[in-house]
């Protein structure tokens, strides 16, 4: 998983999309978490923390770094989703504004990030209007 973790990094500071963006590899933290069992093993920089001490380690964190530091959360697939809340949670009380969330599929190799806000549109024809059955009354009928 850190292995993952690193060859992510490397790709976010050497993409194209990121060439504009004012954040480095130092400037970053990766918090990886996994589920066994009933319980949660939660790690930055591969020492593992108690819920408890990972909020902690946190709020040190940020009073040590910059505005800009970013917090990438790694969640393995066996995680449930009432763990996205609670590690995203501790980042968001202790003061930090810009947090990433993935899941990471180990066995086949892939990520998916996970993107909180409003959903745009894809379409083949960006141009085009979508129709909305609510504007499809009888008083716009001819």
């Amino acid at each position: 998983m850190r292995k993952l973790a690193i060859l992510f990094t490397a790709a976010l500071v050497l993409s194209p999309l990121a060439v504009g963006q004012s954040f480095t590899l130092l400037d970053r933290t990766v918090v990886n978490v996994k589920r066994t069992g009933n319980e949660l093993e939660m790690s930055i920089d591969g020492k593992n923390y108690s819920k408890r001490d990972l909020n902690f380690q946190l709020a040190e964190m940020h009073l040590h770094v910059s505005s800009k530091h970013r917090v990438f959360v790694l969640l393995d697939e066996s995680c449930r989703l009432s763990d996205i809340a609670l590690v995203t949670g501790m980042a968001v009380r202790a003061g930090f504004t810009s947090i990433s969330v993935y899941v990471v599929f180990a066995k086949s190799g892939n990520m998916a990030e996970l993107v909180y806000g409003p959903v745009e549109k894809i379409s083949d024809n960006p141009g085009s209007r979508t129709r909305d059955k609510r504007n499809d009354s009888a008083d716009h009928v001819n």
